[in-house]
């Protein structure tokens, strides 16, 4: 299972790689592996922030639904109701 994740890693990293350096370049395997690298510390940074930005999204959808909409009756007194 672990081997699967890091082929998978390793298969972006050198997708990405071949955009920036060419093939025959010496120092291709030492770019992809930095590639490599920074793409776990991404994967590994929104694993971590992933309950917080749910948590936040859902506070924000439940904020936004709870304001008053003008126009729709559920504004304060005064608002557009008079």
């Amino acid at each position: 299972m672990l081997s699967w994740i890091v082929r998978l890693v390793m298969f972006i990293a050198s997708i990405v790689t071949g955009w920036f350096v060419a093939r025959d370049a010496a120092n291709l395997k030492v770019i992809q592996m930095a590639v490599s690298l920074l793409l776990i510390i991404f994967l590994i940074a929104v694993g971590i922030t992933w309950p917080y930005f749910v948590a936040w999204f859902a506070n924000w959808r439940a904020e936004s639904r709870s304001r008053a909409r003008p126009g729709t009756g559920d504004a304060p007194h005064g608002f557009l109701n008079d």
